[in-house]
């Protein structure tokens, strides 16, 4: 029965993680909405709470499944019952992003029934019809892709936002295509250059274009995805530059057939602001909320590159013999946290509490340390461990 499900070679279960989530979701209704905000917290919204606990759910029938508590059928029984949650949770957290994703869905899923359609030219068709479908879909009185291009022509800002994306997009590519070239395998600390890419896009877009960021995040999700299913299927002309990029940049996390760390990434980057109810209500995430909003890119994005970078070149004292995280990269962590939360405050980006100053204190503590010990997904956890913290915050 274990056989039904592989795990990740040289990892711990991780059962704890099945109340994670659900903890970031009872932590951000707790305090915040009790009194004044109640009232504008989304209904939709509070029923995801609810729907959370089918996450919490399907990680206990893994674990009887695992167990051989369950057989198979009912294994399977039980999570169709979750299954509903699951995605009703999914698909209120991304709103209208979550238009193009179920495109992607069915795409997928008839990619996967229908041999057919892994070869180049059948696939190629229905992603466009996919796109086509997802383009014309009607949000409010206009097509999506009316409404996503005035969206995107809105104000000079936007324009320049965008055009700054396309810029690091280009710079992504390029680092790609010369590490490619050259045929170097990358270290983990090379690997952070992606760290650094992803906050030069995270830190200007919550600070100055949070919508744009948002809509943003669940396309690049929905690249990554398609992406990923032409390497899986081999399909021309962009198999072989697929296969290649991953092979360079692959890590021991990716030890199945499926290439997840930049989609790992991405997510945990994205996770705060898929989490919060109300991410881009300006008047208050410009103050008290940015901090909360900026867990991936403070976890990840800064505490997770320092460590690997410094201990990579520093480390002397491991934690213990069989890792090779070490002590001197978990300081770094923290400094470099500590350092870009203190420039966000004398930049007038956020403007916390001195409590509000302590939770983020404990929060970045906590979150280096554990980096350091957890053999889990980091981009994952981190995002996680830090938003529960944050939002806690009185």
């Amino acid at each position: 029965m274990n056989s039904f499900y592989k795990t990740r070679p040289g990892a711990s279960p991780g059962w704890w993680l099945g109340f994670l989530l659900p903890a970031c979701y009872a932590a951000t209704l707790w305090r915040p909405y009790q009194q004044d905000h109640e009232q504008h917290l989304p209904r939709d919204y509070k029923r995801t709470v609810l729907m959370t606990f089918g996450l919490l759910l399907q990680s206990l029938v893994i674990r009887g499944t695992l167990e051989s508590r369950w057989n198979r059928r009912q294994a399977i029984l039980l999570t169709l019952l979750v299954v509903a949650a699951c995605w009703s949770l999914f698909i209120v957290c991304l709103k209208e992003n979550v238009v193009g994703l179920l495109g992607i869905l069915v795409l997928a899923c008839a990619t996967y029934s229908f041999t057919w359609l892994r070869k180049s030219i059948p696939f190629w068709i229905a992603l466009g019809i996919t796109s086509a479908l997802v383009a014309l879909f009607p949000i409010g009185k206009l097509p999506a892709v009316t409404r996503l291009v005035l969206f995107f022509v809105n104000d000079m800002e936007t324009i320049m936002t965008t055009g700054m994306y396309l810029a690091l997009l280009v710079l992504t590519v390029s680092f790609v295509m010369w590490q490619f070239n050259y045929g170097r395998r990358t270290t983990t600390a090379t690997r952070k250059v992606f760290h650094f890419l992803i906050v030069l896009v995270y830190g200007p877009g919550l600070w100055y274009q949070c919508r744009l960021l948002y809509l943003a995040s669940g396309l690049m999700l929905a690249v990554l995805i398609v992406l990923e299913m032409a390497r899986l299927i081999q399909l021309a002309p962009v198999a072989n530059a697929l296969n290649g990029a991953v092979n360079l940049f692959i890590d021991e996390k990716d030890a199945g057939a499926i290439a997840l760390t930049p989609i790992y990434l991405l997510v945990g980057c994205s996770l705060p602001l898929w989490l919060h109810p109300v991410p881009c209500d300006l008047t208050d995430s410009s103050g008290l909320q940015m901090l909360t909003l900026s867990a991936g890119v403070l976890s990840i994005g800064i505490g997770d590159t320092a460590a690997s970078v410094v201990g990579y070149h520093f480390g002397r004292h491991k934690w213990h013999a069989s890792t090779n995280k070490s002590v001197e990269g978990t300081v770094a962590s923290v400094v470099f946290q500590a350092v870009a939360v203190a420039a966000a405050y004398h930049l007038g980006v956020i403007h916390p509490t001195v409590l509000r100053a302590a939770y983020a204190g404990v929060a970045i503590i906590v979150n280096a340390l554990v980096e350091s010990r957890t053999d889990q997904i980091d981009n994952l956890v981190l995002p996680l461990v830090t938003y529960l913290i944050l939002v806690s915050s009185p």
